[in-house]
Order: C-alpha cells, then sequence, then structure tokens
C-alpha cells in the first residue's frame, strides 16, 4: 500500500455517526412535540422506523430514482403515515428542524480522530459523499473533522453520484492523480466500495455491524483502527 496517496473517506455512517446523530435529533423533536401523548407512540419505534424508511429512500437517491425535495419529503411522511399518524397531523415545521438541528451534532465512530490524525502525516485525506455540500460542511465543522480534509466531494457538486464512474473518475481527474494511488474507505457495499472498485480503486468495506454479505472487497474492517493494519 505504500502506492497509495490519497485516502477517500465516506462520511455519513463511516465517519460522522449517522444513525447517533439523527436518534438524538428525533427523540429532541419527539418530545417537543408530544407524540407519545397525542399519538400514543413510542419513541423508540419511531426512530427506528425513520431510519429504515430514510435508508431505503437514499438508495433510491443513489440511483436517480428520487430528488432531493422527495427524498426529505418522502422519509418524513413514510414514517408518520407507516405508524399510523394521518400527514395532516405531521408538524409542518418536522422536517425543516430535523434538517437544521442533526448536522450540528457531533457524534463520530471510534477513533475517527485518532485515524484522522494518523493518515493526515502522509497522505491526502478527501471526503467523498453523496449527501448535499451544504449539510455535509456543517457537519464536518461540527464534529471537528474539516481541518483534515483537503477536499470534499459531493454529488451536488459534481453532478453525479456515488456509484457511477463519472463521479470516481472526476475526482480524479480533480487531484490529477490516478486509481492506484487512491484508497476508498466507506460503508455501503453498492456506492463506496462497488463503485470505487469498478473505477479501479482498490476499497475498504467499513462493516462495524458485521452485516452478512457475498460480494468480494478487497478490504472489509469492523473498526476505523484497523486501518492502520492495512498499511503495515
Amino acid at each position: 500500500m505504500k502506492n497509495i496517496k490519497h485516502l477517500f473517506f465516506d462520511l455519513d455512517h463511516t465517519l460522522w455517526d449517522f444513525d447517533k446523530n439523527s436518534a438524538e435529533t428525533l427523540a429532541f423533536l419527539f418530545d417537543k412535540y408530544r407524540f407519545n401523548q397525542l399519538h400514543q407512540m413510542d419513541m423508540e419505534l419511531f426512530i427506528a422506523q425513520f431510519h429504515q424508511v430514510n435508508r431505503a429512500l437514499w438508495e433510491l437517491f443513489n440511483h436517480n430514482k428520487i430528488n432531493k425535495h422527495q427524498l426529505r419529503e418522502l422519509r418524513i411522511q413514510q414514517t408518520f403515515t407507516n405508524l399510523g399518524v394521518e400527514i395532516q397531523h405531521i408538524p409542518a415545521t418536522f422536517n425543516e428542524e430535523y434538517i437544521t438541528i442533526c448536522p450540528q451534532k457531533g457524534n463520530l465512530f471510534p477513533h475517527t480522530i485518532e485515524i484522522l490524525a494518523h493518515f493526515t502525516e502522509s497522505h491526502q485525506l478527501h471526503i467523498l459523499s453523496n449527501g448535499f455540500a451544504d449539510i455535509q460542511a456543517i457537519k464536518m465543522a461540527s464534529s471537528g473533522i474539516a481541518p483534515y480534509f483537503k477536499t470534499i466531494f459531493t454529488a451536488d457538486t459534481i453532478g453525479a453520484k456515488k456509484p457511477t464512474r463519472e463521479f470516481y473518475n472526476h475526482v480524479l481527474h480533480h487531484l490529477k492523480t490516478i486509481a492506484p494511488h487512491c484508497l476508498m474507505v466507506g460503508d455501503t457495499l453498492d456506492a463506496d466500495v462497488i463503485g470505487a472498485m469498478n473505477a479501479g480503486i482498490k476499497a475498504v468495506y467499513f462493516n462495524p455491524n458485521q452485516t452478512t454479505h457475498d460480494a468480494i472487497v478487497d478490504f472489509e474492517i469492523q473498526s476505523l483502527l484497523a486501518l492502520k493494519d492495512i498499511f503495515r
């Protein structure tokens, strides 16, 4: 791995702990709007339902089957309707409040800072995300990881999404580098790992929950600390 000069990281679910930050935000809004009293809702069920819906919609978004507006609107609507709450009873500002509060949360996966500090001494670090540029910038600033990264590449600024080769080729061209000099680290097999590998970039599947799969990947880790072992 001595030829690797650039490390590419996905942000959500890889460095920035989306589930934890989102759960804290949803719990706050759940209490604020008294969903347990007004709709006899269980908080844990509410949070789990939102994350399930959100994951499914992001998969559609990544493959251009829905747009940004639809993603944000549908995840709220589907969460509530799946729990038996009619659309007219959804607080009008819920979506806006969620989008405002959640990115300001700073929870990271264990060892994120340690790993970034370790590799920034020897490599150029970059974020590659299908998330939205303004929101990702807030997340990175709020969690304190922004200074470690040279560049942030997002789908809305590039005009293409992971896992397309167009996305990865844009990154390589912008950095004036070649695929063998890069390594991608991400939690999504399709967008981060297979997408990078299809572009000739070696990839690390970050799988902290040890999700079963049958994909052939270059590397698989359960802890960010294990990145050090790949370079030994």
